[in-house]
């Protein structure tokens, strides 16, 4: 389990963005997601943004709000980092 000074990785900026975007398109308020995860508002954005780490039992706590499943969350956040690494080296090789 993660801790609040955990650095953040690359998987923690995938499931920050994929967050934001089930949030917005539920038309959750960032407030209600901090609640439910136990969250200050302020922390919680950190996490959205990618620069903080957050632990399975948090996610757990949000899936109910947002309606996934965090294991198959999980998954699709992996598989984005991949596909963001792919298209880093890509930008990387090219200029």
């Amino acid at each position: 389990m993660m801790d609040a000074k955990t650095t953040p990785t690359d998987i923690d900026s995938a499931i920050g963005l994929l967050v934001r975007h089930l949030r917005t398109t539920a038309k959750i308020s960032p407030t209600q997601c901090a609640d439910a995860m136990g969250l200050s508002y302020q922390t919680y954005l950190r996490f959205e943004r990618g620069e903080r780490a957050v632990n399975l039992g948090s996610l757990m706590a949000l899936q109910n709000l947002l309606n996934f499943n965090a294991i198959e969350f999980i998954d699709g956040a992996r598989e984005i980092d991949h596909v963001l690494h792919r298209i880093s080296r890509h930008w990387h090789n090219a200029s």
